[in-house]
């Protein structure tokens, strides 16, 4: 298989994207059976990641919104103490931010604290789920780098406990 593709000193950006799912329609768009995927939040800086990682989910039959996460264009409203309309409204998260940045590490325990019955996945190596354990706790980690047959697991797992 080949893989998917403290606060920061920076200002924060308080405009923010208002994004929020498409209604839920009741069959499937050939008219056949309910929409039954689950709702997944993939979050990643980068596109082509993102992309990649929401292309394969949307073949296995789920709903999915891509958020940038917090950087330079887009500043999540988590770390400002709000919350997001796309986990509120999710079933499950799939965090591939990283953890090179202060922010970033942030986002997984803001999303468990705030939405404690929303599972939460995030990619990490072992060196990184050592060095950031704390921040790890509760999250369902997919070993680094992420492949199509490791995201679905662990996604098959999240939904099971859900």
């Amino acid at each position: 298989m080949t893989p998917l593709g403290s606060r920061s000193s920076r200002p924060r950006r308080s405009v923010l994207l208002e994004q929020t799912w498409p209604e839920r329609p009741a069959v499937d768009a050939g008219g056949g059976s309910p929409v039954v995927g689950s709702r997944i939040v993939v979050e990643c800086h980068d596109s082509a990641i993102s992309e990649a990682a929401a292309h394969v989910l949307r073949d296995a039959g789920h709903e999915v919104a891509v958020c940038a996460g917090p950087d330079e264009g887009h500043w999540c409203p988590l770390l400002d103490g709000g919350r997001c309309a796309l986990v509120e409204d999710g079933d499950l998260v799939v965090n591939l931010l990283g953890f090179g940045d202060a922010d970033r590490r942030e986002v997984l325990p803001l999303l468990r604290a705030r939405y404690p019955d929303i599972p939460v996945m995030a990619e990490a190596s072992t060196g990184e789920r050592d060095e950031h354990a704390a921040v790890m706790e509760g999250v369902y980690v997919i070993d680094s780098p992420i492949r199509r047959d490791r995201l679905l697991a662990q996604v098959a797992a999240a939904e099971s406990t859900a």
